[in-house]
């Protein structure tokens, strides 16, 4: 069945001072026939099915900074409630016990949505000045993730990780060209990017 959304948010826009600007906003999102995509474990074969409700609730905010030339700074934070209301027959796969899995049906009502993390933030700053007869750029951005889950029961658990980002460029009088090194996920954080099954 089709999905369907409805979302009530307000928030406020504003600039206390001339280099600093602030966002907030407080949101409740209702789903209807959430669609969920599921995955055999036998045939890997991935099929749709649908949780009758489930609701997402949080807070949100974001700063921009500039207090003094070429340096700019930005902020940002999520908290996050997502729940499935409603999902008797939800499809998981689990542990057979003998090196592989199997599917099983239980009610997820009650449980986290998946991919959710309760919390994300994230603060990165550029620092940009002229050098060598171009200009020197300085970047470097981290980012949080809390705790999230990858089906829905919530047993394969995602762990809170940190990766942390960062850049410096010359560009050439020109214009033209930038030259760059640059470093991505300093921490040498492991986490997944997408879990089959387990």
């Amino acid at each position: 069945n089709p999905e369907t959304v409805t979302q009530y948010e307000v928030g406020l826009k504003d600039e206390p001072l001339p280099w600093l600007r602030a966002n907030l906003a407080a949101y409740f999102t209702d789903y209807k026939n959430v669609q969920v995509n599921v995955r055999d474990p036998v045939t890997l074969v991935s099929t749709l099915e649908n949780a009758a409700a489930a609701e997402i609730y949080g807070l949100e905010g974001e700063l921009f900074a500039t207090p003094m030339q070429g340096l700019n700074i930005r902020a940002g934070f999520s908290l996050l409630h997502g729940e499935y209301k409603e999902y008797k027959n939800a499809q998981i796969t689990v542990p057979t016990g003998l090196g592989g899995s199997g599917s099983a049906t239980i009610d997820a009502s009650g449980k986290t949505l998946i991919r959710t993390p309760d919390i994300t933030a994230n603060l990165g700053f550029d620092y940009t000045r002229d050098a060598l007869g171009g200009e020197v750029t300085w970047s470097a951005n981290a980012f949080y993730s809390g705790e999230s889950y990858w089906e829905a029961s919530n047993r394969v658990r995602e762990a809170p990780y940190t990766i942390v980002n960062s850049e410096i460029s010359w560009l050439d009088p020109s214009r033209r060209y930038r030259f760059a090194v640059w470093g991505e996920n300093l921490l040498d954080e492991a986490y997944s990017l997408f879990v089959l099954s387990s």
